[in-house]
Parts: structure tokens; C-alpha cells; sequence
């Protein structure tokens, strides 16, 4: 039987592939038209920066090869990520992938329960992202979306922000107490995705494809 540890790499590769890029991977139609939300900034392109946390658990330990991350850093939602306005989708796409960076670093789904989505798409991300994270451990990891345009485009009722999904993966892998090494190219991967948001409730609702988790094969997708 291969190890979790063995599938850590393909875990996270499927993970990409299924989590992030289900988010909406389709081609923006004819009818397609620039945003039309509020917005002092006029650029976000780049690096989604996120710095909402809760850090009082205590001091952070990152992971080791004799245990998990300690006191991780919950990421919480910014005041502004409601807001109807092109800041709240940045906010709310920040915390999305903060809250993937804690499933992976903790095993735990409690960060992910708090991003606006579908409740079988969150059932969906988690399985991908945290759960084959609940007895086998890695190295500090991240989870950062890199935003290609300005700014987001709308379609009907949905704004969508095409962008680069990026997951960096600790050094090591840790299962059943034995720990070893990720070799340095498999401790990167990226995927090109696309955003999709809409503006439900007084909130922004990030929808994925739940049907593309049902239909992925068993097996390389689980601890």
C-alpha cells in the first residue's frame, strides 16, 4: 500500500487542480464588461497581500519532523470583506487562500468553514486541502493567489479575476512518525485559475464546480 507520505506531492498537485482551479476555469464570453464596484486603487494585480489574524493562541511554532505546526495564525475576515466594492473581493480571496494555507498547515477545516461558499464546495475544498493533512504533517506551507488583471470583470452577476494559484510546500513530509525529505521541485506548484464571485446576502459568495470534486478519481487524493 503507498504511504501518505509517498503521495504527499500528489496530494497537493490535486489539490491545485481540483480546489483552485474549479473555482471557475472557463473562458470570459463576448459579453464580458469591466467591473462596475468602487474602488480607490484602481490596480490589485499581483500577490494578494493578507494580514488578518488571530494570534491568540500563542507563539507560533511551524512544523518539525517530530511534530506539527504549533498555535497556528487563524486567518480571520478583514472588516472590509463585505463590502461591495472590488477591496471586498481582494479580502475575501486573501482569506480564502489564507484559510487554505491553515487547513494544509493544521489538518483542520475550521478556517475553511469560514469562507463564503456553497456548503458541498466547502466540504469539497476540504477534502482536498485539509483532510489528507489530519494525520500526516509538512513542513511550513503557503497558499497565495496572484491576481494577472487590474481588475476583476463582470459577466451577468458574476465577477470573475483570472490568476495564478501558487502552493509552497515545506521541506519535509511527516507520516506514521517517519519523516523525509520533499525534494526542491516538487515543493512548488502553480495553476492558472479563474475567480468567480458574486454578491449574495450582503456578502461576496466564492462558488466552485462541485461536481469536478464528485468526479475526481479516488486514491491519489487521499491520505
Amino acid at each position: 500500500m503507498t504511504s501518505a507520505l509517498t503521495r504527499t506531492s500528489a496530494v497537493t498537485r490535486r489539490a491545485v487542480l481540483t480546489g483552485i482551479a474549479a473555482t471557475g476555469a472557463t473562458a470570459l464570453g463576448a459579453c464580458t464588461s469591466s467591473a462596475q464596484l468602487t474602488d480607490i486603487r484602481g490596480d490589485y494585480s499581483g500577490e494578494i497581500k493578507f494580514d488578518s489574524y488571530d494570534t491568540s493562541a500563542g507563539t507560533y511554532e511551524p512544523a518539525t519532523r517530530k511534530h506539527r505546526a504549533k498555535n497556528t495564525p487563524k486567518p480571520v475576515k478583514p472588516a472590509n470583506i463585505d463590502n461591495k466594492t472590488v477591496a471586498g473581493i481582494y479580502s475575501a480571496l486573501g482569506h480564502y487562500a489564507a484559510a487554505i494555507t491553515y487547513a494544509i498547515n493544521t489538518g483542520e477545516d475550521t478556517c475553511i468553514q469560514q469562507v463564503n461558499m456553497e456548503e458541498a464546495d466547502e466540504k469539497g475544498v476540504y477534502e482536498y486541502f485539509g483532510k489528507p493533512f489530519t494525520q500526516a504533517w509538512v513542513g511550513e506551507s503557503k497558499c497565495v493567489f496572484i491576481l494577472k488583471d487590474p481588475l476583476p470583470t463582470k459577466k451577468d452577476d458574476t465577477y470573475m479575476w483570472p490568476c495564478t494559484a501558487k502552493i509552497t510546500i515545506g521541506e519535509f513530509a511527516v507520516s506514521d512518525g517517519r519523516a523525509r525529505d520533499i525534494s526542491s521541485d516538487k515543493r512548488e506548484i502553480t495553476d492558472d485559475a479563474e475567480m468567480h464571485l458574486t454578491y449574495k446576502d450582503n456578502k461576496w459568495v466564492i462558488s466552485t464546480d462541485a461536481l469536478f470534486f464528485s468526479s475526481a478519481t479516488s486514491g491519489t487524493n487521499k491520505v
